[in-house]
């Protein structure tokens, strides 16, 4: 034990010494005192030695617990989101940690499957001990990974998926939170400038499946409330090799911008059909990918609402995210340049869900229970790379939408619409 020998001959050494001072001891009860402090100082120092033996001599680290696809067909995604968030806690680290504590990333494998994702979520909060969980790498996964955080009750920060986390009647929401903008957001920060554009009618092509009609439920009542006429909706199957017959459908019916929803997966179908029917498209920025670029070649023209890491070129000072975003670039020391735009999102929705777990515990304490009421409770303002996030209890996730740039893709890159 790395602590002072006290020992039996020890304790009688100090006594006799102080017996010498005779005329002090002789004092009624002042011999007794003597005994005991000696006793206590003793105590106190077999209880340092427990502690440092328990501890290795230092503060026990917090556990942020991730987990993505590390292998299989999302491993690039999955990798890059893991890159980001080793990057977050050492930034965070090398700030002094967290209430004078360094975090500790302990990462696990989902590889797509969701048996593995909930066997391992079940380690890092069981046995790892983690105060929060992030992750996934797809948007498929995050109904089943937000049922076991609320059923354990840890905080989970999501790194994937639009969809809305809204505590609603019948559906409460108390323990996941999200740095992935929602569709509400992007809604709300793309469609006024499609108006102001005269980019308008808009026609709606979205997947067929739950997460789809999700999602146009949320497109279409914004495009209601912010006057933008919006055409019938045309649906596709996750198999459909290609969307030209819905493109054309809603072209004919008089769309000026055709609003393209889907997952990941999409994209090369949605891109070949862009190619082959130019026109002005607009995606969810979460659909963004590679091969949707090859489109712009073909005379296409691509608008999102962009999160300011895909504006770094030319975000302003002024701007509240424009340290997050140029701090995550130095982080990433290069890596960046060559990823694709598919996995710079990734990199940067884990490092804004490190840091947003960070910024929870900073203000509240390490506990689960803290985490979550810092989160509810309106005391979180975080600027990242994603953009502006004040979450409350009525929005788990807060994006603020004007903090989303309107963007589209020309040869020169992103520039604001």
């Amino acid at each position: 034990m790395r602590c002072l020998n006290f020992n039996n001959s020890f304790i009688k050494e100090l006594y006799c010494c102080s017996a010498d001072a005779g005329t002090l001891l002789s004092v009624p009860g002042l011999r007794a005192c003597v005994c005991l402090f000696l006793f206590m100082f003793v105590l106190a120092g077999l209880c340092f030695c427990v502690s440092a033996q328990e501890y290795g001599g230092y503060t026990p680290h917090i556990k942020i617990g991730a987990v993505w696809d590390l292998s299989g067909p999302g491993s690039m995604s999955g990798m890059a989101s893991l890159s980001g968030a080793r990057k977050a806690v050492h930034d965070l680290n090398m700030q002094g940690g967290v209430r004078g504590r360094a975090l500790e990333l302990v990462a696990s494998d989902s590889g797509g499957r969701l048996g593995t994702l909930l066997t391992s979520a079940s380690a890092l909060a069981g046995k790892e001990g983690c105060s929060v969980i992030v992750g996934p790498t797809h948007a498929a996964l995050c109904r089943s990974l937000r049922g076991f955080a609320e059923e354990k009750r840890i905080p989970l920060f999501l790194t994937a998926g639009d969809e809305p986390i809204l505590p609603l009647r019948g559906h409460p929401v108390d323990w996941t939170f999200s740095v992935s903008p929602p569709i509400t957001a992007q809604v709300k920060s793309l469609f006024p400038r499609l108006k102001r554009r005269r980019a308008v009618p808009v026609g709606i092509i979205s997947s067929d499946d739950s997460m789809g009609q999700r999602a146009v439920l949320w497109i279409k009542g914004y495009a209601q409330e912010f006057q933008v006429m919006a055409g019938e909706l045309q649906g596709y199957s996750n198999s459909d090799t290609d969307i030209i017959s819905q493109i054309k459908r809603v072209r004919t019916a008089g769309a000026v911008t055709v609003f393209v929803w889907g997952r990941r997966g999409v994209a090369p179908m949605i891109a070949a059909s862009m190619q082959k029917l130019p026109g002005r498209y607009a995606v969810p920025c979460l659909l963004l990918d590679d091969v949707l670029f090859q489109a712009i070649r073909a005379g296409a023209t691509l608008v999102t609402a962009a999160p300011p890491i895909i504006m770094q070129d030319s975000i302003s000072e002024d701007d509240p995210c424009y340290g997050s975003v140029k701090r995550f670039i130095a982080a990433m020391a290069g890596d960046v340049e060559y990823m694709s735009v598919r996995e710079v999102i990734a990199a940067a929705s884990a490092w804004d869900a490190v840091h947003m777990a960070a910024a929870a515990m900073r203000r509240s304490g390490v506990s689960r229970r803290a985490v979550q009421g810092a989160m509810e409770n309106g005391d979180i303002e975080y600027a990242g790379v994603m953009g502006l996030f004040r979450p409350v209890k009525r929005d788990h996730c807060g994006l603020v939408p004007r903090s989303l740039t309107p963007a589209v893709l020309s040869g020169y890159g992103w520039r604001p619409f």
